[in-house]
């Protein structure tokens, strides 16, 4: 799986034109994750869902979560605002994102991977920026989410 996985990775770097057509067409983003299983052909390989992503190409969390759910080992929870173009990334609890309505989704679909909150650049990289105190902040933050998803 490893070789494979070597150069799945050497492919999309280059560009391939398939794999092309899945980034820049979100909506064909099932395909993409069906073409790289069987590339890949192990049932270790498991991607990492990020919902920010698919909030900034406009793509609700039911229909991405619909998607990555089943094949995913880790989430990465953090906010997101803009488009494709031009976005900011930010800490949960600074956006606007239903954390408690993600988390009764996630529950729903039966997940039962890793909850992380990403901390991008463009927030590691703000004047003042102390992560001991926007770790704690993050999670208060979601674990009042959490309970209040009342799960």
């Amino acid at each position: 799986p490893l070789r494979a996985i070597a150069a799945l990775y050497i492919n999309v770097v280059r560009g391939v034109p398939d794999v092309l057509f899945f980034l820049f067409f979100p909506l064909a983003f099932e395909q993409l994750v069906e073409w790289v299983r069987a590339q890949v052909d192990s049932p270790a390989l498991c991607f990492n869902y990020d919902h920010s992503h698919f909030v900034l190409r406009g793509i609700s969390p039911e229909e991405a979560a619909a998607i990555m759910v089943p094949h995913a080992a880790a989430t990465h929870l953090k906010d997101a605002a803009g488009d494709p173009a031009r976005f900011q990334f930010m800490l949960p609890g600074e956006g606007d994102f239903d954390y408690p309505a993600f988390f009764r989704l996630l529950a729903g679909l039966g997940y039962d991977g890793y909850l992380t909150v990403e901390v991008s650049g463009m927030v590691f990289n703000r004047p003042g920026y102390e992560p001991v105190s926007e770790a704690r902040r993050c999670q208060e933050f979601l674990s009042a989410a959490l309970a209040a998803a009342a799960l």
